[in-house]
C-alpha cells in the first residue's frame, strides 16, 4: 500500500494552463470539468511508498484536441511555463 499518492489533472488551452479534478488516495477532492477550450490534458502522478522512499512522478498525457496539429500542441504548451511542477521533455 502506498504511503502517498496524488494526481491532479493539467488543461491546456490558448489561454494558458488551468488546473483540474485533483484526487488524494483515489477520493476526488476538487472536480474540475475540462475547460472547451482545451488542447491537451495532462495527469500528474505522484506516488511514495514509504515515508523514506523517494517520490515517483510521472507525467501522462490523457486527452488531446482531435483536429489539432501535434506541431501547433507543442508549440502552444511552449508558450507557457509548466504548471507548477517539472514538466517533461517533449
Amino acid at each position: 500500500m502506498a504511503y502517498d499518492r496524488y494526481e491532479v489533472e493539467y488543461h491546456l488551452t490558448p489561454g494558458g494552463w488551468i488546473t483540474g479534478t485533483v484526487t488524494d488516495f483515489g477520493n476526488k477532492e476538487k472536480v474540475v470539468e475540462p475547460p472547451s477550450d482545451r488542447v491537451e490534458t495532462w495527469l500528474y502522478k505522484m506516488e511514495q511508498s514509504s515515508g523514506w522512499s523517494p517520490e515517483d512522478i510521472g507525467w501522462y498525457l490523457i486527452w488531446i484536441h482531435p483536429k489539432l496539429a501535434p506541431a501547433d500542441r507543442v508549440a502552444l504548451r511552449h508558450s507557457f511555463l509548466p504548471p507548477g511542477r517539472k514538466f517533461p521533455a517533449d
